[in-house]
C-alpha cells in the first residue's frame, strides 16, 4: 500500500515541479481521492507537502520491507532450528532396524544440507506472498487509472508467468537431481572414511579417487545447468516486459486518441507504476524458481520426519528395580523387521542369576540376535523375556539399559577424553572409579602413557583426549611390542 500510493503521487508533483498543472477533469476517482487531501493547500506548499508524503511512504515501504525480511529469515531460521530437533529427537527414538536400512551418509545429508535447502521454500513462499500482494495493489490502482488499459496489461503480463514455466520446471527437475547426487556424495564420503584401512590394503586409492572425481563432476555439472536456468528467467522476462510496455503505450493511445490532455497526465503514471510493478513480477518469478528447486529437499525431510511410516520400541513409565532372579527365554520367536524369515524359532532357555554362561554355535546360527533381544534393541515376534519374573517390554527401558554392560563386537570412541568415553554409561562416576575400573580392563598403564607420561590424573585438565584413530580400552597401543591376549579385552 506504501509503494502504490507513494507511486501514485510522484507524477503530479513533477508535473507542478517543470510548471505543468495535471489535468484531472474526468480523470479517475482513485486518482482524485489521492490527490485530495492536498487541495486544501495553497501554492508551493502543496507541492512540499505532497514531497513528504511521498517520501514518508517510501521510508515506511522501506521499513515494512526490513521488517519482512528479519520476520522471514527469523521463521526460516526457526524452522530450521525445528527440523533439526525432530531429526535428533527421532533418530533417538526410532528403533535400530531404521539404521540397518539408512546409509549414515544419508542422514548426515538429510539433517544437513537438505534440511538446509527445503528452509529455502520459507524464504520464497514469503517472498512469493509480499511480490503478489505488491502486484495485485499496483493492478487496483492501474484499473482504477484505465479499465481498458488494465484489461490489456492483465491478458499481455500473464504471458510472462506462463513462458517461464518450462524454466521452473527445470529447476524442479535440477533440484531432484541436485539432492540424489548429493546423497550419493555423502554416502560414498562416510563409507570411505569407515573404510580406509580397507581401501589402503587393497590399494584401491586411485579407484575411489576416480570415483569421486565423478560425482564430483557431475554435481558441478548440473549445479551449472541449475544456475544456468535460473539466471535466464531474469532476462527474459525483462525481454518480454519491454515489449510488453511498448504494446501498452500503442494501447493507451488508441484508447485516448479524443482526450491527449488527460492522456498526459495518466499515461506516464500508468509507465511509471508498470515499471515500478515488473521488479515484483520478476520476484513472482524468481520465487516460483526457489519453491521448484526447494521442492524435492522439502519431500526428502519430511518423508524423514515422518513418524507413521517407522516402528518405534513402545516404552512404559515403571522403572527396572535391578536383577532380583533368573531371566528366562520362553518359547521365543524372531524374525527381522521386512523380513519373510524367522531367525529364531521356540527358543526355551533360563540364565540363571549369578552365573557366568557362554553362548556357542556356528556362525549365523542366531547368537548375536538372541543376545541383541536382551537389551530390547529388538522385541520379539513371538514369545516373551522374563526378568524378575515379569515381561520385559513392562519396564522402562533406559532404566533397564543402564543396569546392562555391553562389550560391543565392533568398538566406538567418541571424539573426546579418555574419561569421557569410559564414564559414558554413567556420567556420573568418580575419577576412583574411573581407574579401578581401568586396572580391571588391563589399561590403566597405558592410558597414563598417552600424554606423555604425565598420567591420567583426577583433575579436569587431565582427562586426556583422543583425537583420531586411538586404542579402544582393553587394548594395548599400536607402538606396544608386547603381544596380546585374553586378558586385554
Amino acid at each position: 500500500m506504501f509503494n502504490g500510493i507513494g507511486t501514485t503521487l510522484i507524477v503530479p508533483v513533477l508535473l507542478s515541479l517543470i510548471g505543468q498543472e495535471a489535468s484531472l477533469e474526468g480523470g479517475p476517482p482513485l486518482l482524485q481521492k489521492i490527490l485530495g487531501p492536498f487541495d486544501g493547500i495553497a501554492g508551493d506548499y502543496r507541492i512540499q507537502v505532497m514531497t513528504g508524503a511521498i517520501v514518508l511512504l517510501i521510508f515506511l515501504k522501506s521499513a515494512t520491507n526490513y521488517g519482512s525480511i528479519l520476520v522471514s529469515t527469523q521463521l526460516a531460521r526457526r524452522v530450521t532450528s525445528d527440523f533439526q530437533e525432530q531429526g535428533i529427537r527421532l533418530i533417538l527414538d526410532v528403533d535400530v532396524d531404521y539404521f540397518a536400512k539408512m546409509r549414515v551418509g544419508d542422514l548426515m545429508n538429510r539433517l544437513g544440507g537438505e534440511m538446509n535447502r527445503a528452509t529455502l521454500a520459507i524464504t520464497g513462499a514469503v517472498q512469493l506472498f509480499i511480490a503478489a500482494a505488491t502486484v495485485l495493489v499496483f493492478l487496483g490502482i492501474l484499473i482504477s487509472l484505465s479499465p481498458a488499459i488494465s484489461i490489456a496489461t492483465v491478458l499481455i503480463f500473464p504471458l510472462s508467468i506462463l513462458i517461464n514455466r518450462g524454466l521452473i520446471l527445470n529447476s524442479k527437475r535440477f533440484g531432484k537431481q541436485l539432492s540424489v547426487i548429493n546423497n550419493r556424495y555423502s554416502s560414498g564420503l562416510v563409507e570411505l572414511i569407515g573404510g580406509m584401512r580397507l581401501v589402503r590394503a587393497t590399494g584401491n586409492e586411485g579407484r575411489e579417487y576416480q570415483r569421486f572425481l565423478g560425482l564430483i563432476k557431475e554435481r558441478e555439472r548440473i549445479d551449472f545447468l541449475a544456475k544456468a536456468n535460473t539466471g535466464v528467467i531474469g532476462p527474459l522476462a525483462e525481454f518480454f516486459n519491454i515489449v510488453a510496455l511498448f504494446a501498452i503505450v500503442f494501447i493507451s493511445r488508441a484508447i485516448f486518441a479524443d482526450r491527449l490532455a488527460l492522456l498526459a497526465t495518466i499515461l506516464p503514471l500508468y509507465m511509471i507504476l508498470i515499471f515500478r510493478m515488473l521488479p515484483y513480477i520478476s520476484q513472482i518469478n524468481a520465487a516460483r524458481d526457489v519453491l521448484a528447486m526447494s521442492a524435492s529437499p522439502v519431500e526428502v525431510v519430511n518423508d524423514m520426519l515422518r513418524r507413521d511410516n517407522k516402528s518405534f520400541m513402545p516404552r512404559n513409565p515403571e522403572p527396572y528395580p535391578g536383577l532380583q532372579s533368573d531371566i528366562e527365554f520362553q518359547n521365543l520367536h524372531f524374525g527381522y523387521p521386512g523380513g519373510d524369515d524367522l531367525v529364531l524359532r521356540g527358543i526355551d532357555l533360563t540364565l540363571p542369576k549369578g552365573t557366568t554362561l557362554a553362548l556357542v554355535g556356528s556362525s549365523g546360527a542366531g547368537k548375536s540376535t538372541l543376545a541383541e533381544l536382551l537389551p530390547r534393541f529388538y522385541d520379539p515376534s513371538g514369545g516373551r523375556i522374563l526378568i524378575n519374573g515379569r515381561d520385559l517390554r513392562d519396564y522402562d527401558l533406559a532404566s533397564f539399559r543402564r543396569t546392562i554392560g555391553i562389550v560391543s563386537q565392533e568398538t566406538f570412541l567418541f571424539n573426546n577424553s579418555v574419561r569421557y568415553n569410559l564414564a559414558y554409561g554413567r556420567p556420573e562416576a568418580t575419577d576412583a572409579e574411573i581407574q579401578a575400573a581401568l586396572r580391571q580392563a588391563n589399561a590403566h598403564e597405558f592410558v597414563e602413557q598417552m600424554a606423555g607420561g604425565a598420567g591420567y590424573g583426577g583433575g579436569r585438565s587431565r582427562h586426556y583426549a583422543i583425537r583420531g584413530p586411538a586404542p579402544a580400552v582393553g587394548d594395548r597401543p599400536r607402538s606396544d611390542p608386547r603381544p596380546r591376549n585374553s586378558d586385554s579385552g
